[in-house]
């Protein structure tokens, strides 16, 4: 008897909806949509985190650039000035290289 009181005091499992397959089907776009969704944004965050960083690299490479050219630029006065003392540097120094350039490639 102990059995039949169990059963009888225990309460009758709870009974789901059954969705159609529609239903269903929407249920899981949903849920795949909204996990796309996220992903996307999330994406997106990181894509605008790097984007910043590129932005902030960009600006520090342009500072170092500046910095090298100032340096640079006593040098290339002076070599521009041992250029001029040069005659006809340039006819020379193109002549030398279209020299070297038959000699290569022959």
């Amino acid at each position: 008897m102990d059995e039949d009181s169990d059963l009888a005091s225990s309460s009758p499992p709870t009974k789901k909806a059954k969705l159609s397959t529609d239903e269903a089907s929407t249920s899981i776009t949903n849920t795949s949509e909204n996990g796309v969704l996220k992903a996307l944004e999330d994406i997106e965050g990181c894509q605008k985190e790097i984007e910043e960083l590129n932005s902030k690299a960009y600006e520090e490479i342009l500072q170092i650039e500046l910095k090298y050219i100032k340096l640079c630029q006593s040098h290339y006065e002076k070599r521009n000035t041992l250029i001029a003392g040069v005659e006809n540097f340039w006819v020379t120094a193109v002549s030398f290289y279209m020299l070297q350039f038959r000699v290569l490639n022959i």
